[in-house]
């Protein structure tokens, strides 16, 4: 059986939920590397009742490891709705870091592409 989710609603609970968890990820790194910037997706499942069920690193050209693995822990702690029809999500979500037009460095999600997977 397979589940479902809203494309735009995961995204709209990832840029206001949980878009700062990924951001302090990022920001403890470019202490040390002030030019750090690149891509980061991140594989997620959904299980029925909303809970992140497992969380790996789908790619990335970010080029820190500890960043990578901070976003990915990270997600493994999220939330969303109950799965419509049961059963779970595969979700893919992308985060851009790169310099905002202020100068300030700030994760965006470029994003969210919920496919389906049998449990």
């Amino acid at each position: 059986m397979r589940g479902s989710l809203d494309r735009e609603i995961v995204r709209r609970i990832i840029v206001r939920w949980h878009l700062d968890e990924v951001k302090g990820c990022y920001e403890k790194e470019l202490t040390k590397l002030p030019d750090l910037e690149g891509r980061v997706t991140v594989q997620f499942t959904v299980s029925v009742t909303g809970a992140v069920s497992s969380s790996d690193l789908g790619s990335s050209t970010l080029g820190s490891a500890r960043v990578e693995k901070c976003v990915v822990n990270a997600v493994r702690g999220w939330e969303f709705p109950r799965t419509m029809g049961g059963g779970t999500t595969l979700v893919t979500a992308a985060f851009d870091f790169s310099p905002a037009p202020d100068g300030k460095r700030v994760p965006t999600i470029v994003d969210t592409a919920p496919s389906f997977e049998a449990p």
